[in-house]
């Protein structure tokens, strides 16, 4: 979810192996394939997102886990953009 003072995405839910490392994380504002989905609009499909160079990789660092797929969806709440909707690895 966006939060609206600082434009950060924060971890709200989370499911799987590092769920409860990943709740309450932030990802600065415009930062890694959330944050392009969040500014965009746009969804995007990434195999490999180490190659991209877009990717923010600080929360696989904090978590240890291995992000080899991205689905992300922006959330839309009316007519704003509210959040990102991530599905990662298969």
């Amino acid at each position: 979810m966006r939060k609206e003072d600082s434009g950060a995405l924060t971890f709200l839910a989370a499911t799987g192996e590092v769920a409860d490392q990943v709740i309450g994380l932030e990802v600065p504002a415009g930062k890694g394939i959330a944050g392009f989905v969040l500014m965009s609009g746009q969804p995007m499909a990434i195999s490999q997102p180490d190659d991209e160079s877009g990717f923010y990789a600080e929360v696989d660092r904090a978590t240890g886990f291995s992000t080899e797929h991205i689905l992300a969806i922006p959330l839309r709440f009316r007519n704003d953009i509210i959040g990102v909707l991530e599905y990662v690895n298969r």
